[in-house]
């Protein structure tokens, strides 16, 4: 079974302090095999997940968190990049297509 969290924010993101690497090290130690930085409005850590990927031996599929505005209120949208480079596509398809639950920490 993997463990994957979609919605990681590195330093990139006004709200985080991590740097790239220390987000894997912390997914790699909580038992994680699969994640996506999606930083608000911001792809610049993505290189360095990838990088880092193979390193930590944990699946990597590189995100953006985007602000928009739905009826008028304040909303974020998660977009995935899975032909950028992402050789791990294939482990990520199940769980953003449904085959997995609980919002926070996808199980497949």
């Amino acid at each position: 079974m993997r463990k994957a969290d979609l919605h990681l924010h590195t330093h990139a993101s006004s709200d985080a302090s991590f740097d790239p690497e220390e987000v894997f090290s912390i997914a790699k130690a909580r038992g994680l095999t699969a994640l996506t930085f999606s930083d608000h409005d911001s792809i610049a850590s993505n290189a360095a997940g990838q990088r880092l990927a193979d390193i930590y031996d944990v699946a990597f599929l590189p995100g953006v968190e985007i602000t928009s505005s739905w009826g008028g209120k304040p909303a974020h949208v998660l977009g995935f990049f899975p032909m950028v480079r992402c050789r791990h596509w294939k482990i990520f398809w199940p769980i953003i297509f449904g085959r997995c639950e609980n919002s926070s920490l996808w199980r497949c």
